[in-house]
């Protein structure tokens, strides 16, 4: 998950790593990398598993290469970055309003509270 400037000083969960991307490389930046499937396969590279499941220590996060590229560059990708999260955060939000609604019909159906006429096409 991203996490921005306001929840400075949160508390980290024993299972959770916080990554700060330092002075040189831009947050929403970092986040690209470690969200391509470059990044993610550097992380999985560097994973320890055990029973199906993935563990990574601090270290050997901290000894990922992630390219830096100039600022004004970074800028681009943080714009970029900012831009389609707020893109994914609305199309998750109306699809979960498009789901409500569907549900809400459908139980309004069953209770016989809508009536309907026609059979409903599926798409």
């Amino acid at each position: 998950a991203r996490v921005t400037e306001d929840v400075q000083g949160a508390v980290i969960s024993s299972n959770l790593i916080g990554i700060r991307s330092g002075p040189d490389l831009l947050g929403p930046v970092l986040f690209a990398f470690l969200q391509s499937r470059r990044g993610r396969a550097a992380l999985l590279a560097r994973s320890r598993s055990s029973t199906l499941s993935l563990a990574l220590s601090p270290q050997s996060v901290g000894r990922i290469e992630v390219p830096v590229p100039p600022i004004e560059v970074q800028q681009q990708i943080a714009e970029l970055v900012h831009a389609a999260e707020e893109n994914y955060m609305a199309a998750l939000g109306a699809a979960e309003r498009r789901r409500a609604v569907a549900h809400e019909v459908a139980n309004n159906l069953m209770t016989g509270a809508l009536a309907c006429s026609e059979p409903l096409e599926r798409r």
